[in-house]
């Protein structure tokens, strides 16, 4: 599904992007891969809350602006605002879904799989939500800073372009595969890029928790709208915040899940309040 500017800041002006859908999504309502986004429309679908893939094999990557060092720790969130938030404002019909395909693992260990794009309007949502589950499992250096395209939204965000992840419990392969300027960035596997197609059905975000449940997205990301990565990090402080009520409630959905693959591992944050009331 395509809609103009001009259609997107009537949805922003709605009230939320969320809003224009509220059943989960479906392969039905994802947008064609080779549907490639111009400047002037958007490839995002608020009814499924997904982005259409990619249309071109990406060249090696490029450089990604990173997040200052004093904003990077936002993954290092107190546990008592995890608890404080609990599921917060996540949305129930968004929650990850169980998908029926091979256990994802990589060294031993349950894998994570993102595919996004860095002008993908949902992407930037959902990554807000995605490293603070699994920095509560493992650390992250070199995030980068990024937002969606103009015309979906510009909604600030991290980047995993160049990123890298380290975990006792869980592995992760994250890719940026089409930068903001909608050009090739990251490399699937064949592998990867088959799960992209046949589970996601090309429409991102797509994250795959171990092959064993499907997200896309998680929350009404106009919470987001017209703030900078500063503003979002400072909001997350604030278990008052819409920002933390909506990214830290989908965190915790995350972490319930994430917890199933390392089966309760670490203890102090499967055994939390806000996490087990959600499994």
């Amino acid at each position: 599904m395509r809609r103009t500017l001009a259609a997107f800041a009537a949805i922003i002006a709605a009230g939320s992007l969320a809003a224009c859908g509220s059943t989960p999504p479906t392969a039905a309502t994802t947008p064609s891969p080779s549907a490639t986004p111009s400047e002037s429309a958007s490839a995002c679908s608020p009814t499924a809350m997904t982005c259409g893939g990619p249309s071109a094999t990406p060249p090696p990557a490029k450089a990604t602006h990173l997040l200052p060092g004093a904003l990077a720790t936002f993954t290092e969130l107190p546990a008592a605002t995890f608890n404080a938030i609990g599921r917060g404002t996540a949305i129930p019909d968004y929650d990850p879904q169980p998908i029926d395909t091979a256990a994802l693992t990589q060294d031993g260990k349950p894998r994570v799989l993102y595919v996004g794009a860095e002008w993908c309007p949902y992407c930037a949502g959902e990554r807000w939500a995605l490293a603070l589950a699994l920095g509560r499992f493992g650390t992250f250096t070199d995030l980068g800073q990024v937002r969606s395209a103009k015309n979906d939204g510009n909604v600030a965000s991290i980047s995993f372009h160049g990123s890298t992840y380290t975990s006792d419990y869980l592995a992760l392969g994250s890719f940026e595969v089409e930068d903001r300027d909608y050009q090739p960035l990251d490399l699937l596997s064949p592998a990867d890029g088959e799960l992209f197609k046949t589970v996601g059905q090309s429409g991102y975000p797509f994250i795959d928790l171990g092959g064993k449940y499907m997200v896309n997205a998680s929350y009404d990301i106009s919470v987001l709208l017209g703030l900078n990565q500063a503003q979002i990090v400072g909001a997350l402080k604030d278990p008052r915040s819409p920002v933390t009520q909506a990214v830290v409630g989908a965190a915790n959905v995350l972490t319930a899940r994430l917890c199933e693959l390392t089966h309760d591992q670490p203890a102090a944050v499967c055994t939390a309040a806000a996490v087990t009331s959600l499994r």
